[in-house]
């Protein structure tokens, strides 16, 4: 099963591991349904936005 299929329902505070960038935590919630992305802040790596169908990324 691939990123994509699996759905997931995110929340501001939920814990996450990226390959690249490590743990961290959403700090928001843009958009909705499919078009909905992720603020996550990641301790030493500053906040990005994510596609969480695309970004390697896991709930912790």
């Amino acid at each position: 099963m691939t990123r994509s299929q699996v759905v997931v329902n995110w929340q501001v505070g939920d814990r996450v591991r990226h390959d690249k960038f490590g743990d961290g935590k959403v700090t928001n919630l843009l958009g909705e349904g499919n078009k909905m992305f992720l603020a996550v802040a990641f301790p030493g790596q500053g906040k990005k936005i994510l596609d969480p169908k695309l970004a390697p990324i896991e709930r912790i």
